[in-house]
């Protein structure tokens, strides 16, 4: 077969062949733009952790943007004189009330002293806040409760100090920053 019969496409092809088995290194032009390219890239594992961290800015971010803070409408630890809130049972003049609205909701707090120093605090949610889960913060860790049906809840053996509570409900947090415990105000 003569050289002049191959088709154009064919000749290209067994050039390329040919040049491949030789192993011919490519063209400058081609390296240089490899190597600009490759010193433009990230290295993929720190580029992961940028990736990362900015995942997690975000999702702190997007907590952030729906926590709620309660404003008291009642002045805090203010003697508890008044009739006890629906729901909340055997409620006595002696220890503190506070009275709580963000949002949708109101939370009724009242804080009793026991004999042995120690305080319980009983409350109830109002409004339309779908809450299921109340969380107290504060000296000994950090404490969890249930609503109850009529959307009370309640914490006992507490010591006296300065506790943060946490309305939960889905994406929404709503929060009581200080309650103090044993103050008198």
């Amino acid at each position: 077969m003569n050289e002049d019969d191959l088709d154009p496409r064919d000749r290209a092809l067994r050039d390329l062949l040919r040049r491949a088995a030789r192993d011919e290194a490519p063209p400058a032009a081609v390296r240089a733009r490899a190597v600009a390219l490759a010193a433009r890239a990230p290295d993929a594992r720190a580029a992961s952790q940028a990736a990362q961290r900015a995942g997690d800015v975000t999702q702190q971010a997007a907590r952030l943007l729906r926590r709620i803070v309660a404003v008291a409408l009642l002045p805090g630890g203010a003697p508890a004189p008044f009739a006890p809130a629906l729901g909340v049972r055997g409620s006595t003049a002696r220890g503190q009330q506070w009275l709580y609205r963000a949002a949708d909701c109101e939370i009724d707090l009242r804080a009793t002293p026991g004999d042995d120093e120690r305080w319980s605090i009983a409350g109830q949610l109002f409004g339309d806040l779908s809450a299921q889960r109340i969380v107290l913060d504060g000296p000994g860790g950090s404490r969890s409760a249930n609503l109850g049906p009529t959307r009370e809840f309640g914490f006992a053996g507490l010591p006296a100090g300065s506790y943060s509570l946490a309305v939960q409900a889905g994406d929404v947090e709503v929060v009581v920053p200080k309650i103090e415990l044993g103050a008198t105000s």
